[in-house]
């Protein structure tokens, strides 16, 4: 998928990119690697706090990635009540250009599985590649909010917090990226084999 976007650099000039991005498949997978970001707000322009990954091998979690990474500056009230991330948790936080590179070493290749993950992490996470002249950020992608709107389900909208609520789901530290990479990891085992490929979409079924 290729999307027209802008580099936001306070230094560079802003000049037109594009991002050339992987597939959004919907196959039924047994390996990949969950990914979730947690960030200073809700648009492509915001900073990335913390970055987690899951990787999967037959359907088993076999390693972790989590980190918080460093603001530039405090963090907004809602970011805080909403992942109960403080400026003090980032004090001593590295920087993205320290943590980026580990993750794109932990993600290697795999398909990338995540809820929006085609629409936010992957932009946000392509652009600061862009920005720090890392590797382009083209892995394959299963989202699992695109998934379940062809899926079955009956759960009243497709938020993650709803999915997980619905199908019993453990999910302690919501809006934490490991929690909710691993959370979401058990919705997809649970709709992979609803998938019928007709697109219902909910209210509000965006949410990350």
């Amino acid at each position: 998928m290729s999307i027209d976007c802008w580099l936001d650099d306070p230094v560079v000039p802003r000049e037109p990119i594009k991002r050339i991005k992987g597939r959004s498949i919907t196959d039924r997978i047994h390996d990949y690697t969950v990914i979730d970001i947690e960030t200073t707000g809700g648009f492509t322009d915001c900073e990335i706090i913390e970055l987690a990954a899951v990787r999967v091998r037959n359907d088993k979690i076999t390693d972790t990635f989590s980190q918080l990474v460093k603001a530039s500056e405090p963090l907004p009230p809602f970011i805080v009540n909403l992942t109960g991330i403080d400026d003090a948790m980032l004090a001593d936080a590295p920087p993205i250009a320290d943590v980026l590179p580990r993750f794109l070493d932990f993600v290697g290749n795999d398909v990338l599985l995540g809820h929006n993950v085609a629409s936010f992490d992957s932009n946000i996470i392509y652009d600061n590649c862009a920005k720090l002249g890392l590797r382009r950020f083209d892995n394959d992608m299963l989202d699992t909010l695109r998934y379940v709107r062809r899926c079955d389900t009956g759960s009243p909208d497709n938020k993650l917090t709803t999915l997980t609520a619905y199908y019993k789901i453990d999910h302690e530290n919501a809006h934490r990226a490991l929690a909710d990479c691993i959370a979401n990891h058990k919705l997809y085992q649970i709709i992979r084999d609803m998938y019928n490929g007709t697109e219902k979409k909910s209210i509000a079924d965006n949410d990350t």
